[in-house]
């Protein structure tokens, strides 16, 4: 049974990609890119993430879907809540593919909580919240995972990396000077592991449901890119006059390096996926 894997990659950059494309840094993108099509979406509300995802699992303008800013009125308790999976007024791809007698599987995707619906989630509150020292995941909301038994459920806990699991060793990739940087007076390297322990932890509960269960159409979101983007976006070459010399040489890799372990990411999604699979790859 051939498989259709939507596979999302919060916060990519054509313009940090390109040069890295270019001297084949990428080659799982590159391969994908070379027996398909790619170009550029137009954005619907392009200050909106929320809007733009809902728009593109629902194929609807955010008028009719209703999804037009990040936070909505909370009809319960009053003030505002952040848009989540009960906010679409209209049925998403999933929905429709359920209908047609197929699976569904859906992976980290924005607004996906609580998880609920057609087909199995895992929704965007995996791997949970982290604790005040950042070492390691929280309990695992009960919301947080939808539509599996028991035992698949106790699988996906215990498949979530801690960020204090992923060392100097795993850092210095992204950045090679991690072990002369003092973690109480610099809290960046920290940060980065929390955004990869948490990317690894849903990469980690994709493959192994690739591997163990049939679900025609699976989706899948990375944040990694999006998160790391946030924090060291400002240390890309040229330096910039207001970066300190020290931090553009410790973090200029940092995103660069990020887009290679992305690329890595996809590619072993793309193994599992199979030759037949139909791929899409979208930010």
């Amino acid at each position: 049974m051939s498989r259709c894997l939507l596979i999302a990659l919060e916060g990519w950059d054509e313009h940090i990609a390109a040069p890295l494309l270019a001297r084949g840094l990428l080659p799982n993108l590159a391969r994908l890119r070379a027996r398909g099509r790619h170009g550029s979406l137009t954005p619907i509300l392009a200050d909106c993430p929320p809007a733009c995802w809902a728009s593109l699992c629902t194929g609807r303008w955010p008028d009719t879907h209703d999804v037009l800013a990040a936070v909505e009125a909370d009809p319960a308790h009053g003030g505002a809540r952040a848009v989540d999976s009960r906010s679409l007024l209209r049925p998403p791809l999933w929905e429709h593919a359920a209908a047609a007698g197929l699976a569904g599987l859906r992976i980290g995707l924005p607004a996906s909580s609580p998880a609920r619906g057609a087909g199995a989630c895992i929704g965007d509150a995996y791997p949970g919240r982290c604790a005040a020292d950042g070492s390691e995941w929280l309990t695992l909301a009960d919301d947080a995972l939808g539509g599996f038994d028991a035992a698949t459920c106790a699988q996906l806990d215990a498949l979530r990396i801690d960020p204090a699991e992923l060392d100097a060793v795993v850092l210095a990739p992204l950045m090679p000077e991690v072990g002369k940087i003092d973690p109480h007076g610099d809290r960046r390297p920290a940060l980065a592991a929390l955004a990869l322990a948490r990317s690894f932890s849903l990469h980690a509960a994709a493959t192994w449901l690739l591997e163990t269960r049939a679900a025609p159409l699976t989706l899948v979101c990375y944040p990694l890119l999006a998160e790391l983007s946030a924090i060291f976006a400002a240390y890309l070459p040229p330096c910039p006059a207001a970066v300190p010399e020290q931090d553009f040489r410790r973090y200029r890799g940092v995103l660069p390096g990020a887009y290679r372990l992305a690329d890595q990411l996809l590619g072993r999604l793309l193994e599992l996926g199979g030759m037949d699979a139909a791929v899409l790859v979208v930010s």
